[in-house]
């Protein structure tokens, strides 16, 4: 028995050192974690993880952290370079009052870039953000035709926003899926063989209910079903892991210091909620297989295996009841 919870615990680990489980409920900490990863301070620098530690804080309702989601959406920093992700967070945030939120949406409902043109609206929100100390120029009330500039991770609503007025660059997705890097483990058992499958190996049916992540899971279902969108109509990802506890998923985000074209999921399967990561997509089961090869042997010992790229679009879009704009 003693070996078996050994085992268990360095599947979600991938070493032999215990990592404790993030606190998912202290926004603040979260926040600051993705700080850590966004500036390299503490930990070393890793956007894709900084991204992914702002939407768990983020789908809580930390207000800051929304912000610097839609802008990491906007800036393709860590994410897909998405406009419609970008006003959907930038909506939630200027909604609590950020000052930074309510000028990036006001001028993206200016210049209906992401999202419907109202002008009102947006001149609305941007007296709003300067009745809160953020500059205002005479351009910025009007209706460019340019789009939206880049952002800063957390604009100062006293910054000039005269010298913000550079066009974004143009950000496209790699097409090609980098192997994620990790620290090496020690080896202390033998490796678990890789199910090479194109289907999900036999579920539980028991239903398991995580009241800590009930309201993290919605977010997590309209994030995902974006980045299926982005993937291939017929192909496959790699599912690196799926439990019922989002903070083992998190500690396994951490501990691998995953990178690459991932994605955390929540989606209801088999009358249960589950937490995943999903990584690259691949046109091919072939393509697929011959990347998990190149998996390292820690990640090899999750048993990863082969997702329906259709599949898990229809399955997720099935189970998504709040996410707004994802198609």
């Amino acid at each position: 028995m003693t070996r078996v919870l050994l085992v268990l615990g360095l599947l979600l680990s991938g070493s032999g050192t215990s990592l404790a489980a993030p606190d998912l409920t202290n926004t603040d900490a979260l926040y600051r974690l993705a700080q850590q990863y966004q500036s390299g301070t503490g930990k070393p620098q890793n956007l894709q993880q900084a991204a992914t530690w702002l939407l768990v804080a983020a789908s809580q309702g930390h207000r800051e952290a929304q912000f610097e989601l839609g802008s990491a959406y906007h800036n393709g920093s860590g994410l897909p370079q998405l406009d419609k992700r970008a006003v959907y967070w930038w909506r939630k945030a200027a909604e609590q009052g950020h000052p930074g939120a309510q000028y990036r949406l006001g001028r993206a409902l200016l210049t209906g870039q992401g999202t419907a043109t109202d002008a009102d609206a947006g001149r609305a929100l941007l007296l709003k953000a300067e009745q809160q100390g953020y500059t205002l120029s005479a351009e910025d009330l009007k209706s460019p035709e340019k789009p939206l500039p880049t952002t800063q991770a957390s604009p100062s609503p006293s910054e000039s926003n005269k010298e913000n007025t550079l066009d974004p660059a143009e950000l496209a997705v790699e097409p090609k899926t980098p192997v994620p890097q990790m620290k090496p483990a020690p080896e202390t058992f033998d490796p678990i063989p890789v199910v090479e499958t194109s289907e999900s190996p036999e579920q539980p049916t028991k239903t398991v209910t995580n009241t800590d992540t009930e309201t993290v899971a919605p977010a997590l279902r309209g994030e995902c079903l974006s980045w299926l969108t982005q993937a291939p109509d017929k192909g496959f990802t790699i599912q690196l892991i799926a439990t019922h506890r989002l903070s083992s998923v998190m500690t396994y985000i951490e501990r691998h210091e995953l990178e690459g074209n991932y994605s955390l999921c929540a989606y209801d399967e088999y009358n249960s909620l589950w937490f995943a990561i999903f990584y690259g997509h691949y046109d091919s089961l072939r393509a697929a297989r011959a990347a998990l090869n190149e998996l390292s042997d820690s990640l090899k010992r999750s048993k990863p295996y082969f997702r329906n790229l259709s599949k898990m679009r229809q399955l997720v879009r099935a189970n998504n009841r709040v996410d707004e704009i994802a198609r």
